[in-house]
């Protein structure tokens, strides 16, 4: 046998064994997905079923995004179906057959909403806690007492099933968010929030919900697991080369409650702008004076 086919057998069993190891590796950190369990203690508190709290509790689930995941009516719905990324659904979160309403208990909700945890320990995939992780108590006791107001609905979302990028790029610690139980601190602390108000400190608490896109900088860029033809999330600091570093309130008003540029050209419907029409004066006035108190940061270093 010729001695350049030798080299070419030798480079084919390289490839296989390379791939199959790649593939073993995958499946084996994938596993974390399903098998890995967190032992999370939380404090339970009272939760007011007031008409007060009920309604405060709808406002907070409208503009920190929970019904983008679990749909208006909280009964749960696909809100990622990407091929080989995988197939995403919220949770029905109503009494109703499917929901889990019935059986949560006040700890439950909270080790869901800030650890990303379920029943048994279990991890919930794509549960963004890291954007819920610091919504102190007398909010998330708004928001139980509203999920626990809304009629009960009929329905049994798939599980979610992450496909082969998906796993691959959790294995490879591009998307450890898809596991958020992972990486959020189980043993923060969670501050009361800042008095409600025009200010860069209840903004900063409030933009905890754009992280999940923006990240943690809020600098935008590509995010981790981001399907094909969706748009990178913009810069949103005040650096020269973000757009929004030559906006004022009134752009910025304009962006988040219809969803439109200065120019009147309409944003990508990748941004949520559903759930940001909700907020406030106020709060909108807050979200400003933080990202423009901002150090400017580089586009995508996330």
């Amino acid at each position: 046998m010729r001695p350049w086919l030798w080299v070419l057998i030798g480079v084919l069993v390289l490839i296989i064994l390379v791939i199959g190891g790649t593939a073993l590796y995958v499946q084996g950190k994938a596993s974390a997905l399903t098998n890995a369990r967190f032992d999370v203690e939380v404090e339970p508190f009272d939760v007011p079923m007031d008409s007060a709290t009920i309604a405060r509790g709808e406002h907070i689930v409208r503009i920190r995004g929970c019904m983008e995941c679990h749909g208006t009516d909280l009964a749960g719905r696909v809100f990622m179906d990407a091929g080989p990324v995988g197939m995403f659904a919220g949770s029905n979160l109503t009494g109703g057959k499917g929901g889990i309403g019935k059986g949560y208990r006040v700890e439950d909700w909270v080790r869901a909403v800030r650890h990303a945890v379920g029943p048994g320990g279990r991890p919930l995939i794509f549960m963004p806690s890291e954007d819920y992780r610091f919504v102190d108590d007398e909010d998330m006791a708004a928001m139980i007492a509203y999920i626990r107001s809304v009629p009960p609905v009929d329905n049994q979302p798939p599980p979610p099933e992450p496909g082969p990028i998906a796993k691959a790029l959790y294995a490879f610690g591009d998307w450890p968010q898809l596991m958020a139980a992972e990486v959020v601190d189980h043993e923060a602390e969670v501050p009361p929030a800042p008095e409600p108000g025009p200010t860069k400190d209840y903004g900063a608490y409030l933009s905890t919900t754009c992280i999940g896109c923006h990240g943690t900088n809020l600098s935008g860029g590509k995010m981790p697991g981001q399907p094909p033809g969706v748009p990178n999330p913009t810069n949103l600091t005040p650096h020269p080369d973000a757009t929004i570093s030559s906006y004022e309130f009134s752009d910025f008003q304009t962006l988040m409650r219809e969803g439109k540029r200065p120019d009147g050209s309409e944003i990508n419907p990748f941004m949520p702008t559903g759930q940001f029409k909700h907020m406030t004066d106020t709060e909108l006035q807050a979200l400003w004076a933080y990202i423009s108190s901002r150090e400017p940061v580089e586009t995508g270093s996330r």
